[in-house]
C-alpha cells in the first residue's frame, strides 16, 4: 500500500472541482480499477472467482487496505478513532493490510491470515462485483476471536465467493483489540470501549464513501461470528451506530452472551493501574490518570501485548478486555436496552451450529487429537469447572443422557456434556435474544447449522462435528477454493452455495428467500419462515434446507427458569439453617447462663 502521485491526480482534483466535494467518481480499468473518494483516490486491482458448480466466472475488483481512521500510534493511542486527512497522488490499494496487535491462540494461527500486525491497524478491505449492480447492497462483517485477536482478512481470508456470488459488495475491517482497544480509566483520559468506536468509525465511512464503488448507503447489512456477533448486537442496541445500517446477521453470538459481560469503569480502572504497574510504570504515575496515560503511552508496543496477553492469569479472570458499563456507548445494561426498543425496523438473521459445544470440550480437555470418551468421573470434574451444584448436575444429567443410559463410569458422557455446553453458551440465549428481537418488532429469521463436515474442519480437530465458526466456510465459500490441501463432498458445495444464497438474499430485500432478481428463478427448496413467539420457527441449515420448530424447549426451560429458581430455594435452606443455627446457639448459650444464675 503506497500513494503515488500523476498527471491523473491533476485531472481527477479539476473534476472534483466542478463537480463539487460531496460528489464521487468511479472508475473500472480492465487491469486497474480505481475509485475516487472525498479523502482522495484509490486504486485496487481485478480478481477473477470462477466455479463449473455455480456456473460462474467474474470478476472482482478488491480494494485492500484503505484506511478509514488516522493511525492510532503516538498520542493518539489510547484514544477515540481520529477521521482520515485527506491524500495526495493515488492510494495504492492492492496489498494485504497488517492486523492490530494480539497474540493468536497457538490452537488458532491457521485462521488469521494477517502476515504482520502493527498499531497503524485501521484499515478496511472492499470487494466489488465486476460489472457492478447499480446501487449495490453492502455486506460489512465485522471479524470475531474474543476481542483479543483476529483481522479483517481472518479465516477464510478469502471474501471473493460470497461478493462474486451474492452481487453484493462485500466490505472487512480491522479494529483494535485487547488491550489497545479495551483498556480505560473508565472516562475521558483513556475512553472506554475504543475497539467499539473503531468499529462504529468503520461503518460511518462505509456510509460516507460506498456510493463511490457502486454502493447505496442505504442498504448496509452488518454481520459477525462470535464476538463478531455480540459486537454486531451491540450496535443493533446503539441508537448511534443504528444509522448506519439497516439489516443485521449475528453467527454464534448475541448481546445476551455471558461470555461479553460488562465491566464497570472502577474496576476497568482497577485493571488500567495492574497493567501500567507491570510495564513500569512509577507509583507517582498511577496517582494521576494523566500521568498513567502518558506512561502507557510511552511503553512500547511489545510489552503492552505481552502484559495484555498475561493479565487473565494475574487477575484470576477468563476474560480482561472486556467492553465497559460507560453510560456513552451502553448507557445501560443489555437487557434495558432491549427493553427501549427503538430498533424494530432492523431485520435479523440469529442463529447458531448444533455443536458449539465441542470447541470447548477441546479447550477444557487440552486440546486433544482424537474425540475424548468422558467417563462419569470425567463428566463431573468437568461439570464443576462450569460452576454447577450437585443437584443440578444431577437434572442435568437426566436431561441430556439417551434413555436406557446406565449411569456408570463405563457409558460416554461425551454427548451429555457437549449438549449442556452448547445449550448453555449459545442455544438459550440465541433463543432469548431472536424473542426480544421479535417482540420488539423486528423481523426475525433464526437457523441452526446442522451438517456435520465431511471435510477438514475450520478448527482443525476431527471430532469437532457441527462446531463453533464451522458455519464461516459455508458463508465465504471456501468450498469452492481452487488451492485446498483437502477433497471437498459435493454435499458440502451445496450447503455453501444455500448459505451465500441466504445470506446475500436477506441483505439485498430483508428476506432470505427472495433474491430480488426478476431473471433469478425461485427456489424449490422449503421456505425459509419467519421466526414467531408461537411456532419459534428456525432454518436446518443441511443439504435439503428442512425447517425445524421449537429448538431445544425444554432444555432451555430448564437452563432458564427451573434452575435458577432451584438455586434461590436452595439459598434461601442455606440462610434458614444458618439462622436456626444461630438460634440454637443462642438457646444453648440462654441456658448456660440460667444455669450459672441458679447456682449463684
Amino acid at each position: 500500500m503506497h500513494i503515488t502521485k500523476g498527471l491523473n491526480f491533476l485531472l481527477l482534483t479539476s473534476l472534483w472541482a466542478l463537480l463539487g466535494e460531496s460528489n464521487f467518481v468511479a472508475m473500472a480499468y480492465e487491469s486497474d480499477p480505481r475509485v475516487v473518494l472525498g479523502i482522495g483516490e484509490v486504486a485496487g486491482k481485478l480478481e477473477t472467482f470462477s466455479s463449473d458448480f455455480m456456473k460462474i466466472n467474474r470478476k472482482v475488483a478488491v480494494y485492500q487496505g484503505i484506511p478509514y481512521a488516522e493511525p492510532p500510534v503516538g498520542y493518539r493511542r489510547f484514544q477515540p478513532p481520529a477521521p482520515v486527512i485527506p491524500w495526495e497522488g493515488i492510494y495504492e490499494a492492492n496489498d494485504m493490510p497488517p492486523g492490530c496487535p494480539q497474540v493468536v491462540p497457538h490452537h488458532l494461527k491457521h485462521l488469521d491470515a494477517a502476515e504482520m500486525t502493527t498499531e497503524n491497524c485501521l484499515f478496511l478491505n472492499v470487494f466489488v462485483p465486476m460489472p457492478t449492480p447499480v446501487n449495490s447492497s453492502i455486506m460489512v462483517y465485522i471479524h470475531g476471536g474474543d476481542l483479543t485477536w483476529g483481522s479483517g482478512l481472518s479465516y477464510p481470508a478469502d471474501p471473493l465467493p460470497l461478493a462474486a456470488v451474492g452481487n453484493v459488495i462485500l466490505v472487512t475491517l480491522n479494529y483494535r483489540l485487547g488491550l489497545f482497544g479495551f483498556l480505560s480509566t473508565g472516562d475521558e483520559v483513556i475512553p472506554p470501549n475504543l475497539g467499539l468506536h473503531d468499529q462504529r468509525a468503520a461503518l460511518k465511512w462505509v456510509h460516507d464513501n460506498i456510493e463511490a464503488f457502486g454502493g447505496d448507503p442505504n442498504k448496509v447489512t452488518i454481520f459477525g461470528n462470535e464476538a463478531g456477533a455480540v459486537s454486531v448486537g451491540w450496535h443493533l442496541l446503539s441508537p448511534q451506530s443504528r444509522q448506519f445500517f439497516q439489516r443485521v446477521i449475528l453467527q454464534s453470538g448475541n448481546p445476551l452472551s455471558d461470555q461479553m459481560e460488562f465491566i464497570s469503569p472502577d474496576e476497568a480502572l482497577r485493571r488500567a493501574n495492574v497493567t501500567a504497574s507491570l510495564v513500569g510504570c512509577s507509583f507517582a504515575e498511577l496517582e494521576r490518570k494523566d500521568s498513567l496515560r502518558k506512561c502507557l503511552a510511552e511503553t512500547h508496543v511489545a510489552d503492552l501485548v505481552t502484559v495484555g496477553s498475561q493479565m487473565g492469569t494475574m487477575l484470576e479472570v477468563q476474560r480482561v478486555w472486556q467492553p465497559v458499563l460507560d453510560n456513552d456507548f451502553f448507557p445501560k445494561p443489555t437487557r434495558d436496552l432491549v427493553q427501549d426498543g427503538g430498533f424494530g425496523d432492523i431485520d435479523v438473521i440469529i442463529g447458531m451450529n448444533k455443536h458449539e459445544g465441542t470447541y470447548d470440550l477441546y479447550q477444557l480437555m487440552d486440546f486433544p487429537r482424537e474425540k475424548p470418551f468422558i467417563n462419569r468421573r470425567t463428566f463431573e470434574t468437568l461439570a464443576r469447572k462450569l460452576d454447577l451444584e450437585k443437584f443440578e448436575m444431577d437434572i442435568l444429567t437426566l436431561l441430556y443422557v439417551k434413555e436406557n443410559f446406565r449411569f456408570d463410569n463405563e457409558n460416554d458422557y461425551f454427548d451429555a456434556l457437549s449438549g449442556i455446553l452448547t445449550d448453555t453458551k449459545y442455544t438459550c440465549n440465541v433463543r432469548e435474544f431472536a424473542w426480544m428481537l421479535q417482540t420488539a418488532g423486528c423481523k426475525v429469521y433464526m437457523y441452526e447449522l446442522t451438517h456435520d463436515p465431511q471435510s477438514q474442519s475450520v478448527l482443525k480437530f476431527l471430532w469437532s462435528s457441527a462446531g463453533h465458526m464451522e458455519d464461516l466456510k459455508y458463508v465465504f465459500g471456501l468450498p469452492f477454493q481452487t488451492d485446498l490441501p483437502f477433497q471437498i463432498p459435493e454435499e458440502e458445495r451445496l450447503i455453501s452455495a444455500h448459505f451465500m444464497r441466504l445470506w446475500t438474499n436477506f441483505a439485498r430485500t430483508g428476506d432470505p428467500n427472495i433474491s430480488g432478481d426478476p431473471k433469478q428463478p425461485l427456489s424449490k427448496l422449503p421456505v425459509w419462515q419467519e421466526y414467531s413467539n408461537i411456532n419459534e420457527d428456525y432454518k436446518k441449515m443441511e443439504s435439503t434446507l428442512p425447517n425445524g420448530h421449537h429448538l431445544q424447549t425444554k432444555e432451555c426451560y430448564t437452563w432458564q427458569n427451573v434452575l435458577p429458581k432451584l438455586r434461590a430455594e436452595m439459598a434461601e435452606l442455606k440462610t434458614l439453617r444458618s439462622l436456626s443455627g444461630e438460634t440454637k446457639a443462642s438457646a444453648d448459650q440462654n441456658k448456660m447462663k440460667e444455669k450459672e444464675h441458679d447456682e449463684l
